[in-house]
């Protein structure tokens, strides 16, 4: 017998960047080279896109954004740490901004917008690391979910911390599986690190490192690589430890907190998932929910195929790795926001949305040939759908109040009085109102630059709050000077109601009721008072988001006779 020739392995047909000798920049060439990385570039460029046209449109900073900034830059480090309690995340992203500022390019609304949009698509880098360090392919699925998801777009950009601590916890998500994939301490060192700069970006990323490393230590036990197990525990640990110094002045902080701590309401948290995933497409959170659904029974498939014991150089501890993760980060951020105990907003779920859809685009496309091959098609229809919805969207300026301010520089008079309304719109209009003319709010409040919940809780318990302000109006008036007001309030003869100092409110310590009174009253004022009143500023046809587009009123004259049960 001839002795059988020596045969090496043939590299498969399909790329010839299989070889064992191919070097990361040719695999990474390799996986554009299909139909899928096509696409998921395109997608990446039509996501990059979107956020140049949010970027050259977005305009001033808004209330949230305003407050943000008025925190980051405040005089000292320490007033910084005090009130970054008052708003929703750690000190990371204050001191990004408040960098990014003493360096320069932030010393105006579009800078800072460049540094938003930076972020923005560093995001998109992350899912393109994720994906290739997880499952060695681009993250189609991730950016059909992602990319043109305007919500997604618009507030990872807009100057708060969801881009920063979305960038950081999708870093976080894979370093961690490269943890399981190879326990060394170098490994979990740099997973440590970037951990605890993810949880002190967003608190509520330390649920999904917390997913992130059951779905680890999972994959790890399976293995019986117990190092692995140690090693990411660790890597939890110090990231838990670094939130330590949080607590007694989160503690601290409840005590204004009350005025919002309406309680989490399920189905409005649900209203507001659908609308946060739904955006082009009307109804995509079925879409989300099937995706969730099919990653978890890939994970137990694939767990059922392996007979429990996942291979370290096969897909099979991938998909179980995310598939763990998605249910079990879905459940943590439903706890977050149940302790939190605020009613929601859209864009309270961006970073759900950000850490699902990179588990989904893990498990589906390794386990699931047909997913794989359907997911092109579903990411050019996002696409066309972005095409069509996304410039009018993304074009909109994020508030009218800073142009309101400007006009206001120019047209109010000394003796003029400005009422703001709500208060919280005070806020913005502090940032970008430059003129000589006493303003306020109702409630006035010795500080509008952040949400002082502190500050407004004293004036919710004190009787009849408003009266200066009611005052200051009737005296413009009565001097023959004018009154605008920045917002909307209901101009009646009739007397409004009145309501205890709070909590003995309808609505406890909520200040909702409060501020509808509030305006009321100065609507009561000015309609007994004033003998003409015109819309300056009408906002209605205005290309302005509708979270912060605000009228303009003049009020001019006064009228001496008036109905015996006023006292003005």
């Amino acid at each position: 017998m001839q002795p059988a020739p020596d045969t090496a392995p043939t590299p498969s047909p399909k790329c010839r960047c299989s070889r064992p000798v191919a070097g990361r920049l040719r695999d990474l060439v390799c996986s554009w080279s299909g139909v899928e990385g096509a696409v998921a570039l395109a997608l990446t460029v039509l996501a990059a896109w979107l956020h140049w046209v949010f970027l050259n449109h977005a305009g001033a900073l808004w209330r949230d954004e305003a407050a943000f900034v008025h925190i980051a830059t405040l005089p000292t480090w320490s007033e910084v740490w005090t009130m970054q309690a008052l708003d929703h995340c750690p000190l990371l992203p204050f001191a990004l901004v408040r960098g990014w500022v003493a360096l320069g390019p932030g010393a105006g609304d579009f800078g800072l917008r460049v540094l938003g949009a930076g972020l923005g698509v560093a995001l998109l880098a992350t899912l393109w690391f994720a994906a290739r360090t997880v499952r060695g392919g681009a993250p189609l699925l991730a950016l059909a979910l992602l990319a043109t998801n305007l919500t997604v777009v618009r507030f990872t950009a807009s100057l708060r911390g969801y881009g920063l601590g979305c960038v950081l916890g999708v870093l976080t998500f894979a370093l961690v599986w490269r943890v399981v994939q190879r326990p060394t301490w170098r490994r979990a060192a740099l997973a440590a690190v970037v951990a605890v700069l993810s949880v002190q970006s967003l608190y509520q990323n330390a649920f999904f490192l917390f997913a992130a490393g059951c779905g680890g230590m999972l994959v790890g036990a399976l293995r019986r690589d117990w190092r692995a197990v140690g090693l990411i525990a660790a890597v939890g640990l110090v990231a838990a430890l670094s939130l330590a110094p949080y607590v007694p002045l989160l503690r601290h902080a409840q005590d204004a907190y009350v005025i919002v701590k309406r309680g989490f309401d399920p189905e409005t948290g649900w209203e507001n998932l659908a609308l946060a995933a739904g955006h082009p497409w009307a109804g995509a959170i079925w879409i989300w929910c099937g995706l969730v659904v099919a990653s978890i029974m890939a994970a137990l498939v694939a767990l059922w195929r392996c007979r429990g014991v996942p291979g370290r150089d096969g897909e099979a501890g991938a998909v179980v790795f995310a598939g763990t993760a998605l249910p079990v980060g879905i459940g943590g951020f439903a706890v977050f926001l149940h302790t939190a105990d605020f009613p929601t907003h859209a864009w309270y779920y961006v970073p759900l949305l950000v850490f699902g859809a990179v588990c989904i685009d893990v498990a589906l496309p390794a386990a699931q040939r047909v997913v794989r091959r359907a997911t092109p098609v579903v990411a050019v229809a996002a696409a066309v759908a972005a095409l069509l919805v996304g410039p009018a969207t993304l074009r909109l300026r994020q508030t009218n109040i800073d142009q309101l301010a400007a006009h206001l520089a120019r047209e109010a008079q000394p003796g003029d009085f400005i009422l703001v309304h709500p208060w919280y719109a005070g806020i913005t209009f502090a940032r970008y109102y430059r003129g000589p003319v006493k303003w306020d709010t109702l409630p006035p409040l010795a500080d509008h630059g952040l949400h002082r919940y502190d500050l407004l809780k004293e004036r919710l318990q004190a009787e009849d709050p408003v009266q200066p302000v009611l005052a200051a109006i009737a005296d413009a008036l009565r001097a023959g000077r004018r009154v605008w007001v920045v917002g909307g309030i209901p101009i009646s003869p009739q007397p409004p109601p009145t309501l205890p100092p709070a909590p003995r409110g309808p609505r406890g310590w909520e200040d909702e009721p409060y501020s509808q009174i509030w305006g009321a009253q100065a609507g009561h004022v000015l309609a007994l008072r004033a003998t003409h009143g015109v819309v300056a500023v009408d906002p209605s046809g205005a290309a302005v988001s509708p979270y912060e587009n605000a009228a303009l009123l003049e009020f001019s004259g006064w009228r001496w006779q008036a109905p015996v049960y006023s006292p003005w």
